[in-house]
């Protein structure tokens, strides 16, 4: 099973654009991307999120 990667609003999107750069197969979003809980979401409904669409998250 491919491991998939949800990043946290507080993360920089440029990470994204720099894992992307690196491995251009990496299943990785963002929140607030299409398909991921919009900006602001609580951190509750995130991992209720998390739960339904099998991604590991990544936050500071």
């Amino acid at each position: 099973m491919k491991i998939r990667f949800l990043l946290d609003e507080n993360l920089s999107p440029q990470l994204k654009i720099a894992v992307l750069n690196i491995n251009s197969s990496i299943d990785i979003l963002r929140v607030g991307d299409p398909n991921t809980p919009p900006l602001a979401t609580p951190d509750p409904d995130i991992l209720v999120d998390l739960e339904s669409s099998q991604r590991l998250l990544f936050n500071n």
